[in-house]
């Protein structure tokens, strides 16, 4: 991302995809830093604010959605999500839960565990399959994964 100022991070992002619905930012997080959410979070609103172009509304802002694959995600989060696929996240109000900001963006962590746990002993779906192989940190592991063989990808 394009730095402001000299005393600015460096900011990478993985993947960002343009769709007819607004903007996708997809984060491939292997291995657990305990900074990690935050920096995320902050990458996600920078790109959301450097949407936003001179001479241009801030009523109309294209939706940006924030996906997470994680893995580890269990040492991020203080609640029990060893059965969830996925975790959204929008703003809302806290009394009565209303989804605020909507329209603007959205945070989704696709739980790696889950998905690796479920390929390993044999639940194998053709998304699982997919998900295996972004997880695969070597041409080894993609060999045996696409070819159907139950393994553990990040071991």
């Amino acid at each position: 991302m394009p730095i402001n100022n000299s005393k600015e991070r460096i900011k990478y992002l993985d993947l960002i995809l343009e769709t007819d619905e607004g903007i996708v930012n997809v984060e491939l997080n292997h291995g657990y830093e305990e900074e990690l959410l935050n920096r995320n979070l902050l990458y996600f609103c920078k790109l959301i604010s450097s949407s936003v172009k001179r001479n241009n509304s801030y009523v109309n802002v294209d939706k940006h959605v924030q996906l997470n694959i994680i893995w580890i995600l269990n040492k991020y989060l203080d609640f029990d999500i060893k059965n969830r696929k996925i975790i959204k996240y929008h703003l809302s109000d806290d009394e009565t839960h209303e989804k605020m900001y909507e329209n603007v963006f959205e945070i989704i962590h696709i739980n790696m565990d889950y998905f690796e746990d479920v390929w390993y002993h044999g639940d194998i779906k053709k998304e699982n399959t997919f998900l295996m192989l972004l997880a695969a940190l070597t041409k080894e592991k993609m060999d045996e994964i696409s070819e159907g063989n139950l393994v553990k990808v990040n071991s």
